[in-house]
């Protein structure tokens, strides 16, 4: 019994000896050493991280926003706009800037359905160009609609022809871009309530402005169409376009109305109350006198189905070349250009692109980059 007990204190002792042996050898008996010690962050640098952190955050929040969905009534709607009468003297106006693109392109914080391009027919009024713009701009921006503004301008002298413009206006940018809605727009309406949506309806062809000012905000006739309308691109190659045939003013629109007739499209307004519009005063331009063949060319359009031979698929033209706006500026443009400011400096880098149709109508495509005052 004795002799047990020794060697199991013998073994213990051993075992223990070897652990201190090991433990002088292997140094673990020093003090712990940091031999690469951690660097001091300062209270800049934390708060440096915090924001670039939080940035990133608010990056993440705002790619979320512009892949959502715009809502299909946009949040910032206040139903009446002021007119052009209400607005500041245009040689009093503060610089203003438009969040466009390259091109004359808005495109919303959030996803819109729907491209939109706005062609406008014109010739020589300039004035009401720049009001149009001023106007316009803010409305359609507050839509969320992601949109360009066209201008095809017929720049010789002749008699006008506003059915050759917009058909050509839709055949060229239809090659620049997949626009899904084409708003035809008379530069001298302006709209005056927000709930009127520029964007098309596949249930049929929307008639926009019909309740003018001048004519007490009333439909003069069913048959109208004319002032602001929206097609989609498939309607208006449904439609063939419009006419080439109606030179002068009248006649274009009622035609346009038999062609939605006959294509058994419908005709969709907005309520009275809300579809209202201003329209800019002005005298008749010289070269748009009164149409006086235009009940001939209506009647043939009705009894012989003229939609079927004249629109897009006979209008011929070839684009010519890309020049500078300014290179295009006429004298009574710059006296106009004088009253607005510095409106010269912010077409100068537009794009332009000049076409020749095949009834010797020159027309220009102005595809509107930016404008300030």
């Amino acid at each position: 019994m004795g002799g047990r007990y020794k060697r199991r204190i013998l073994l213990a002792t051993g075992i223990i000896a070897s652990v201190i042996i090991l433990f002088v050898q292997t140094g673990l008996h020093q003090p712990v050493k940091n031999v690469h010690p951690l660097p001091r962050i300062n209270q800049s640098r934390l708060d440096f991280i915090y924001t670039e952190k939080y940035k990133f955050k608010e990056l993440q929040k705002k790619y979320v926003r512009e892949t959502e969905p715009c809502p299909k009534i946009p949040i910032a709607i206040d139903k009446q706009v002021p007119t052009y009468q209400e607005l500041a003297p245009l040689s009093s106006l503060e610089a203003k800037g438009f969040d466009l693109q390259n091109g004359g392109t808005f495109i919303p914080p959030c996803k819109q359905s729907q491209k939109t391009a706005i062609i406008i027919p014109f010739r020589n009024r300039y004035l009401h160009l720049a009001v149009w713009l001023l106007h316009l701009h803010p409305f359609l921006q507050k839509q969320n609609l992601a949109y360009t503004v066209f201008v095809v301008n017929q720049v010789v002298n002749g008699t006008f022809n506003k059915g050759v413009l917009m058909n050509s206006g839709f055949m060229e940018i239809a090659k620049l871009d997949k626009f899904d809605c084409f708003v035809f727009h008379d530069v001298d309406l302006l709209p005056e309530d927000d709930r009127i949506y520029y964007t098309c309806d596949r249930a049929g062809i929307k008639h926009l402005a019909y309740a003018l000012e001048e004519w007490g905000y009333q439909l003069l006739y069913q048959s109208l169409v004319g002032g602001v309308v929206a097609v989609t691109w498939q309607d208006y190659l449904r439609l063939n376009g419009f006419s080439n045939q109606y030179f002068g003013w009248g006649g274009e629109d009622d035609d346009f109305y038999v062609r939605i007739s006959q294509s058994k499209l419908d005709i969709l307004r907005y309520p009275l109350s809300v579809s209202r519009y201003t329209m800019v005063q002005h005298h008749r331009d010289s070269g748009n006198d009164i149409n006086d063949n235009r009940y001939r060319l209506l009647r043939e359009s009705i009894t012989t189905n003229m939609q079927q031979r004249d629109g897009l698929n006979n209008l011929q033209y070839k684009l010519e070349s890309i020049e500078n706006f300014l290179s295009l500026l006429v004298s009574t443009f710059h006296s106009m250009l004088i009253k607005l400011g510095t409106l010269n400096q912010g077409l100068s880098n537009s794009r332009i692109y000049r076409i020749q149709t095949a009834s010797s109508i020159d027309i220009i495509i102005l595809i509107f980059s930016s404008l300030s005052y």
